[in-house]
């Protein structure tokens, strides 16, 4: 029994995080059958990279958007992502520390006018 494999469907379904297992029970085809189409057709391995980056690029506009908006963790997470942080070289990882403290009680326009932040 051939199985098809809609491209367009594992694109959109791998844009939304699912993996590839869960992928496969979704279209209702045996796990390895969906792993082997991957390997040998490539327009299903290219819609599942497409799906996948997709992903990757919405989620890195989120988490730009949220810093945008205030989120310090938002903020530490892309200086990471970014700067590759995580792994200094040549640097001990535990002596890298992340020091951020922004007073509760600062109405917004002190607390920009005294940490400066950049628009």
């Amino acid at each position: 029994m051939t199985m098809t494999i809609d491209a367009a469907q594992v694109e959109q379904l791998a844009a939304r995080g699912l993996p590839a297992d869960a992928i496969a029970d979704f279209l209702g085809v045996p796990r390895d059958a969906f792993k082997a189409s991957m390997t040998e057709d490539p327009a299903i391995e290219a819609a599942w990279r497409r799906g996948r980056a997709n992903l990757q690029a919405r989620t890195m506009e989120w988490l730009v958007l949220s810093a945008r908006k205030g989120s310090v963790q938002a903020q530490i997470y892309l200086a990471d992502r970014v700067f590759q942080l995580s792994k200094p070289t040549g640097l001990d990882v535990d002596a890298v520390h992340y020091v951020v403290e922004i007073p509760a009680q600062l109405p917004a326009a002190d607390w920009q006018a005294a940490f400066k932040p950049a628009s």
